[in-house]
């Protein structure tokens, strides 16, 4: 569940339109159906604070209510991002695992163990393991769920066991987190060429470059070099300034040789990356490209040090 969820929030995030007439559209058409379907479930307004407290307190009501909300709420929640609305995702991605935890643990008890536990324990223990597995944090999410519970502490052990499992799923499968998805969907959607746009060397130099996340993970990385065959990468941060460069020939070597560690990311393994800026003149360019005895040299925003492309050696 967690997965789908995370691919549902970087999907919204890759389609979010960039401004103008389209953006207006969008939101009006997004908040006139989140206004429609609220009039039957109001329970999808609002960042889902309500909805926890009740699914936690076991007072939510009839589980056909509580399936409903529980496949209504992501949609809402990604149709409200893809609108470009602002907001966060702590709070909603909560909220749909005390859902789940609640649909699953009502199913449980009427089946297996009929009243050996409240639902409001079963909507803990899936909030808990559902959040860590979209955000990548069991340790924090352990600790966040025990401030937000008052009478949880027989739920430690079910709790804990169920959010190391929940992290160890997501990590065999290799699973970025919500906000590393949100941010990987920005760089696909970025333009380098947007940032090339003005001056002097707009002309000369190339924006087909592969452009990495900061934050993924070592993993994922090797396995995009590979995959794209690209002979260079460059790591950028969450604003797109640039970080570093990956040399996919080392990095395939590296991992040959001792394998990527779980917690490094594209930064650990990227080196300084030498960069002129994008206000150059281009004779000046070319000539410290020439002296810098490379096959290309990064071009970049005097200002933001947003990557704008390449300036390649003339074959």
């Amino acid at each position: 569940a967690a997965l789908a969820y995370t691919r549902l929030i970087a999907w919204a995030t890759r389609g979010r339109p960039r401004g103008g007439a389209g953006t207006a559209a969008v939101a009006l058409s997004v908040f006139l159906g989140l206004g429609l379907a609220s009039l039957v479930f109001p329970q999808l307004l609002g960042n889902g604070r309500g909805v926890v407290q009740r699914t936690i307190s076991g007072q939510f009501g009839p589980l056909p209510v509580v399936l409903a909300v529980l496949a209504l709420r992501p949609v809402a929640t990604a149709l409200c991002l893809k609108s470009g609305a602002p907001g966060g995702l702590f709070t909603p991605t909560l909220t749909v695992g005390s859902l789940l935890g609640l649909t699953c643990g009502r199913l449980w008890s009427w089946v297996v163990t009929p009243g050996l536990a409240p639902n409001g324990s079963y909507a803990v223990i899936g909030a808990g393991a559902f959040l860590a597995a979209c955000t990548g944090g069991p340790i924090s999410t352990l600790v966040i769920m025990l401030e937000l519970g008052r009478h949880i502490d027989l739920l430690i052990v079910p709790l804990g066991a169920a959010i190391v499992s929940a992290s160890l799923v997501v990590r065999l499968f290799d699973a970025p987190s919500i906000y590393t998805a949100r941010l990987s969907a920005d760089l696909e959607r970025a333009n380098p060429a947007e940032v090339a746009a003005e001056g002097p060397l707009a002309d000369e130099i190339a924006t087909d470059v592969l452009v990495i996340a900061s934050a993924s993970s070592a993993i994922r990385t090797v396995q995009k070099l590979i995959a794209t065959g690209s002979p260079s990468a460059y790591v950028v941060d969450e604003t797109g300034a640039l970080v570093g460069r990956l040399d996919p020939g080392e990095v395939r070597r590296w991992a040959a040789a001792e394998g990527p560690r779980i917690l490094e990311t594209a930064r650990d393994l990227s080196r300084p990356a030498s960069c002129i800026g994008l206000d150059a003149a281009p004779d000046e360019a070319r000539a410290e490209l020439q002296i810098s005895g490379l096959d290309e040299l990064a071009v970049v925003d005097p200002k933001t040090r947003r990557l704008a492309g390449v300036l390649r050696l003339r074959r």
